[in-house]
């Protein structure tokens, strides 16, 4: 869920990083240099731009760097990607709300291990019991 899902960063510097700067430049053209002094003198309509810009981007073309799972309801599991879109990291993890951003993947990960440690711990729990399960079938 994107809804109340914000970017953490200054999107000048997301415009110059080395990782986007290429494919920043590719889609705003020769607007980007009039669009950056706009989002640094505060316009709003540039602000909007640039956030819609990131926000797609960031949705769209973000690898997933590493993954968790999670105990689901009916004794299934579910991921719980970090995703890395240029120096940010965001947490998704299906029926719940995007986290992030972080700017780095030790904070990501210790906060996707933090905010879903329950899910993370029963699945354990649950992976424990199914192999003292099995032991016993073995001993019988």
């Amino acid at each position: 869920m994107v809804d109340d899902f914000e970017i953490f960063a200054d999107f000048s510097e997301l415009a110059k990083h080395p990782e986007l700067k290429e494919a920043v430049s590719s889609y705003f053209r020769d607007r980007l240099p009039q669009i950056l002094v706009a989002y640094e003198e505060g316009d709003t309509d540039a602000y909007n731009e640039l956030y819609d810009y990131f926000m797609d981007s960031l949705m769209n073309d973000a690898e997933v760097v590493e993954t968790l799972y999670g105990a689901g309801p009916y004794s299934d599991e579910f991921p719980i990607s970090i995703c890395k879109y240029g120096p940010l990291y965001y947490i998704s993890a299906l029926g719940f709300d995007l986290m992030g951003t972080y700017d780095s993947l030790k904070k990501a990960a210790s906060s996707a291990e933090s905010e879903f440690f329950k899910y993370i711990n029963q699945l354990e729990e649950r992976k424990k019991e199914q192999e003292r399960k099995q032991e016993r079938k073995q001993e019988k």
